[in-house]
């Protein structure tokens, strides 16, 4: 057998509250400009009545929750569920299909 190396980091209190806060900080900026794309592509759907507005926003949501959950924050916050991730998983497909189908305007061979 191989043995297995880590390498493990030790931190003190204040250092680890001081990453992660800052880590929480992108997150909840990251999280903020995925929320205000989100926003403005609604606002565009509804102003311009292109589907093709409405299907960038699952998308973009897609893309938002699976980073949660890659994250963790969604077992934590929101669902306590393993399946959630293959649920979100074909959410984001989904809207990533539609979206390039209805924006590139292909068919589907």
């Amino acid at each position: 057998m191989f043995p297995m190396k880590a390498l493990v980091l030790v931190q003190n209190k204040d250092t680890f509250y001081k990453s992660n806060k800052q880590e929480h900080n992108i997150l909840f900026l990251f999280l903020g400009g995925m929320i205000a794309l989100i926003i403005y592509s609604l606002i565009i759907l509804f102003v311009t009545r292109h589907i093709q507005y409405m299907y960038y926003c699952f998308y973009v949501l897609g893309i938002t929750m699976l980073y949660l959950v890659y994250r963790g924050l969604v077992n934590i916050y929101i669902v306590d569920n393993t399946q959630m991730y293959y649920i979100l998983m074909m959410f984001h497909l989904v809207g990533i299909l539609l979206f390039y189908i209805s924006f590139l305007k292909s068919r589907i061979v």
